[in-house]
């Protein structure tokens, strides 16, 4: 495994790493409660994450379908798709801002179960357009 030290990193990506690791120690030294989303903010996050998709895919229509399919189903992707997906994926949080990147990310830190939104449309690729120029 690849090691990343601070002095590889950018100021910026420093102070948030810090800022991070803050908060953890914070939060594992008290006993309060950690706050979970409600089922409206995990809606709004999950339509963040769609959008960040898209724009990470770049809007293209093919990619899209291609997430899509390996998103509903993963039991019959290969280990290329799989990998593909989880870069995007990950590209996609990280490139999310809190609360929503933090709403997405906590079930899978704590181990509680997932939050059901109030829509049942999962990934909702397809109505999401990436803003125009943010595209990378």
């Amino acid at each position: 495994m690849d090691r990343i030290t601070l002095g590889d990193m950018e100021p910026t990506q420093i102070t948030e790493y810090l800022g991070l690791l803050y908060k953890v120690i914070v939060s594992s030294a008290s006993s309060a409660a950690i706050p979970t989303p409600t089922p409206p903010q995990y809606a709004m996050a999950e339509a963040v994450l769609a959008r960040a998709l898209v724009i990470e895919l770049g809007g293209d229509p093919q990619n899209v379908q291609r997430y899509e399919n390996i998103e509903l189903h993963p039991f019959s992707a290969t280990p290329a798709d799989m990998c593909w997906a989880t870069r995007v994926t990950l590209h996609a949080v990280g490139a999310m801002h809190d609360p929503y990147r933090d709403f997405i990310l906590l079930p899978a830190i704590t181990g509680t179960p997932q939050i059901e939104p109030i829509r049942g449309d999962k990934a909702g690729l397809r109505h999401q357009r990436p803003i125009p120029g943010n595209t990378r």
